[in-house]
């Protein structure tokens, strides 16, 4: 499919593609009376039971299939003598088509699903959930441009454990890999719907926080600094976390420049003593 195309219908309501689909059942169905029986349109009925099955719901998929059955048995049985088309025969036919048209829309429904997996899970680390660096990093480049085209500010945390590495050395990996997917979790619970959370590699997670300044952005990390205290001292209490937290006020950097703003920010916490919070506009750190 043309991405154009497929770009405007993602774009769409759900109530507008159950309208154009309501729309090229009655259209095709229409075509198919005044062609006549001889004449077979059942393929296209798939049109709007495709339509449904990859863009709406299963559920929806499976109505429209229902109403393209009912729609095309309309169609037909207006112009076929009852001598051709006996109520028997009109009975399987119907059935046919129905059966045709849902194991199509249960199949592409599933296809969908399964596309949809496995975009997921190209974009999120498999351990805590958080986007992969790849994917952050696209998020963050596209509030950028849309921070400096509506002039809001736009504040970047950058996370790192302390003493991760001695955890896992003194307790293994998987003690290890129990306390990244707590700092997940608590990372989850502690921002908002429109906030993104990335893990860049290792220990090192980035939360994106848009429209949210110098001083609003100090009081999310202090937020996080308590709900990861708890966390991860439910795990280890010999683990604390660093961050930087850097903040754009107007003319946004690029991605790369404002994460290694922000990862600077956190290895000056580290240098002040770990389980800080070191904060800096992005001028001032540049």
């Amino acid at each position: 499919m043309d991405p154009r195309i497929d770009s405007f219908l993602r774009g769409r309501s759900r109530g507008f593609l159950r309208a154009l689909a309501i729309v090229l059942i009655g259209g095709i169905g229409l075509l198919d009376f005044v062609t006549g029986y001889d004449l077979s349109l059942s393929l296209f009925y798939l049109a709007p039971v495709a339509l449904l099955a990859w863009y709406d719901t299963p559920r929806t998929s499976h109505l429209a299939s229902f109403l393209s059955a009912l729609v095309w048995l309309a169609a037909n049985v207006l112009v076929v003598a009852p001598s051709r088309l006996t109520p028997s025969l009109a009975l399987w036919n119907t059935a046919i088509r129905l059966g045709f048209f849902l194991i199509v829309a249960q199949l592409l429904s599933s296809l969908r699903t399964a596309h949809e997996v496995e975009r997921d899970l190209a974009r999120t680390d498999p351990l805590t959930g958080a986007y992969n660096g790849r994917a952050f990093r696209e998020l963050l480049r596209l509030e950028l441009l849309r921070s400096q085209r509506m002039g809001y500010p736009l504040s970047l945390i950058y996370l790192d454990m302390d003493n991760f590495k001695s955890l896992n050395d003194r307790r293994g990996h998987a003690q290890g890999d129990a306390l990244l997917q707590a700092v997940g979790g608590a990372l989850g619970q502690g921002l908002r719907a429109t906030d993104v959370v990335g893990r860049l590699g290792g220990d090192e997670f980035t939360i994106l926080l848009p429209d949210v300044d110098r001083e609003q952005a100090g009081v999310v990390a202090a937020k996080l600094r308590s709900i990861l205290t708890d966390a991860i001292n439910s795990i280890d209490a010999g683990v604390s976390a660093s961050m930087g937290v850097i903040t754009c006020q107007s003319q946004p950097p690029d991605v790369e420049a404002l994460i290694s703003a922000a990862d600077s920010l956190m290895y000056e916490a580290k240098r002040r003593g770990r389980d800080l919070i070191q904060q800096g506009n992005f001028d001032s750190a540049s």
